[in-house]
């Protein structure tokens, strides 16, 4: 349902209707989201938008007789004043304000954005353009704040997995710069608040968020750009991802079949032998081929294969486009023997040319500039020549791309002008964005059912991807990280996304293994590989072949299989309304202020409650039933809410509840060898 919201104006005692069109002094409105007001204050100017009670739910945080709405010039910083001149045109108002700099005067627009959400649009009038704009929302301290980033806490990745690090869901005293980095790489300026709003800016150029850092009941947030927009979105958490998504667009929806068990490896090679030293009997990659004996041995269900660099001959692993037959021996034979199986099959790319590619792109003008690799994805040519350059891999049954490397070594300066006319500094946080596009624009003009999957995205990258979450540290602590990035990245309008299961950095242990295998059963993607065999059959550990591991495997992949059709209707949702797949606590029990503090279980949709144990060794973990009755997954039991309970968590348990009248789970005992999955063990004919 499309929501609007009732706008009225406050200014020296007048009261105007900014939505539907400004109708004269005393006129109502009724809609869904109507009640809302805007009261402008004149001196100093400052907004505030006010519930059907009459609270304030936003107000922007002025002081000292200064507004909240700043100027920065080097190290100094201007203030807006009060306003001098105010005018409608169409359904905004027009405040003309002073500064603190006598030469300086901002021009501040308020008014309904296309979604009925309130939209603020702030213009210096002076020939000097500032450095940056910002501005500074009050915020109590009770508030909590959600959004912005992916990673635990912005800074280098690393960071998100050391011990001294406190982890919450909860951005209140984080910094953000937002600016894309490796390889924790999900940002977007938006953020939400529980005091009943959602705000997001508008604008690609570098900025930062101070959440209530430096001023314990203040939001700052400041951008490059030479004007700043902002939006207000005010409402619950669902009515404002709602107004989010349909500003910046809604979540694109894969094909069902992205909801099953995926396989992966960093670094395919293909020895003689498979992992036991049995000759590899295929006319395939070894890897490939043993990959696939295992889990139909095994009764582990497989519905999409990606491998990873290198693929192809050159010197990057992907140059040219063109698979190395000596890595990966006929290679459409093998897509082809994969896709019999009901397998759908991926490669890994870049966003640069390599191979004869990269002389040919430079002759064509297509490089970004100053660079001699970096691909130009504002140059509308350049991007039907690329596509150009990988459809005889479309052709041959490649059915998506894993897209790496959209934040690194991009050209951002300034003096880096893009085909479309755009500097560096505005590019850089939209490149991830115009990566994913070009992609995914390429592989629908071949393909109904496809797959684009980057690991960095910004806002509005959502209308064409889902998303994995870039390297993360094979230990316990690298698992915590993951368990608090699936929630913010549905928080973020990116609701699809999985983690390298069992981390990506090295072969990881038993422990952490198994637990991410119980994790990442109840993300949308649930994918498994990363540096290292990531196979329960050859664990760098002892015991190598690990049959514990195995049941644990097996058991999660059913699982998550038997989970699809549910998945796929969460996604249905997630991309009609943008509300997220995995969900907080505070997102269904928003009135239980101990859901607020809950980091480490979540909801998978509305029916499965799940608490992930991340420690190491740990068999006792405390699980918190918000009100209702609740049904224990593995035993039956049933349990009434509000409570909290010490559950036992051997290690191929991940404690799992159901409220009353649940039904997507399946009974716990088709949870075994082939029942789900019958068709697994047809041979390797």
């Amino acid at each position: 349902m499309k929501q609007k919201i009732c706008l009225a104006l406050a200014v020296t005692g007048a009261i105007l209707l900014a939505c539907p069109p400004i109708t004269g002094a005393g006129a109502t409105h009724t809609g869904p989201l109507s009640g809302y007001t805007i009261r402008v204050d004149p001196s100093p100017f400052r907004i505030s938008i006010l519930d059907d009670q009459g609270l304030e739910i936003f107000t922007q945080r002025s002081r000292c007789g200064k507004g909240s709405i700043f100027l920065e010039r080097g190290c100094r910083k201007i203030h807006v004043l009060d306003v001098l001149e105010e005018r409608t045109e169409g359904e905004a108002r027009i405040f003309r304000c002073s500064t603190e700099d006598p030469l300086t005067e901002v021009e501040i627009s308020v008014g309904p954005d296309r979604v009925g959400a309130v939209r603020l649009e702030i213009t210096p009038l002076t020939p000097d353009p500032p450095d940056r704009m910002g501005d500074l929302i009050f915020s109590p301290r009770d508030e909590h704040l959600h959004g912005l980033t992916e990673r635990l806490v912005d800074g280098p990745q690393d960071l998100s997995w050391m011990p001294w690090v406190r982890p919450s869901l909860d951005r209140r005293g984080h910094v953000v710069d937002m600016y894309v980095k490796p390889t924790l790489s999900l940002y977007t300026p938006f953020y939400l608040a529980s005091g009943g709003y959602g705000l997001y800016a508008e604008t690609t150029w570098p900025g930062d968020f101070d959440m209530a850092s430096c001023d314990r009941e203040g939001i700052r947030f400041a951008f490059e750009g030479g004007t700043l927009r902002y939006h207000v979105f005010p409402g619950s958490f669902p009515e404002i991802l709602d107004l989010y998504t349909e500003l910046t667009g809604r979540p694109w929806l894969p094909p069902r079949w992205a909801f099953g068990v995926w396989r992966w490896r960093d670094e395919h090679e293909n020895p003689p032998t498979l992992y036991d030293g049995t000759p590899n009997p295929s006319p395939y990659n070894a890897q490939v081929y043993e990959d696939i004996a295992m889990f139909e041995e095994l009764g582990i269900p497989c519905h999409v294969y990606w491998v990873d660099r290198p693929w192809a001959t050159g010197s990057f692993g992907f140059d040219d486009f063109d698979p190395d037959l000596e890595r990966l021996p006929d290679f459409e034979g093998m897509v082809e023997w994969l896709a019999s199986r009901e397998i759908r099959f991926l490669l890994w790319t870049a966003p640069w040319a390599y191979g004869e590619m990269r002389a040919e792109a430079a002759d064509l003008g297509y490089l970004a500039p100053g660079s001699s690799k970096v691909l130009d994805f504002t140059n509308p040519t350049a991007l039907d020549w690329l596509a150009s350059k990988y459809r005889h891999l479309l052709d041959a049954g490649v059915v998506g791309f894993k897209l790496d490397r959209a934040e690194e070594v991009v050209p951002s300066r300034l003096e880096d002008i893009y085909f479309d006319g755009r500097t560096g500094r505005e590019v850089h946080n939209d490149f991830p964005r115009l990566y994913a596009k070009a992609y995914h624009e390429g592989l629908a003009e071949h393909f109904d059912e496809f797959i684009v999957l980057p690991r960095a995205g910004f806002a509005g990258s959502q209308q064409h991807a889902i998303f994995w979450g870039g390297d993360t540290a094979s230990t316990n602590l690298g698992l915590r990280s993951a368990v608090i990035a699936c929630q913010r990245a549905g928080l973020m309008g990116m609701p699809i996304w999985g983690s390298d299961t069992g981390g990506y950095s090295t072969d990881p242990s038993r422990e952490v293994f198994a637990r991410w295998l119980e994790m990442s059963c109840f993300n949308p993607i649930m994918e498994i590989g990363g540096r290292g065999a990531h196979a329960p059959w050859d664990m760098r550990r002892l015991p190598h072949y690990d049959e514990e591991l195995i049941r644990i495997y097996r058991t999660y992949a059913l699982l998550h299989t038997a989970l699809r059709d549910y998945s796929y209707d969460l996604a249905v949702e997630a991309h009609e309304t943008g509300m997220p797949m995995v969900r907080p606590m505070f997102l269904l029990f928003p009135d239980d202020e101990r859901c607020w503090r809950e980091w480490d279980q979540f909801f998978y949709g509305d029916e499965i409650l799940v608490a992930p144990v991340w420690k190491s060794y740990q068999r006792l973990k405390m699980v918190y039933l918000p009100q209702g009755r609740w049904t224990y997954y593995w035993s039956g039991k049933t349990y009434e809410g509000p409570r909290t309970l010490i559950m036992h968590t051997p290690l191929d348990r991940i404690p799992i509840f159901a409220p009353e009248g649940s039904e997507p789970l399946p009974p716990p005992e088709t949870l075994k060898r082939g029942v789900l999955a019958p068709s697994l063990r047809n041979g390797l004919d």
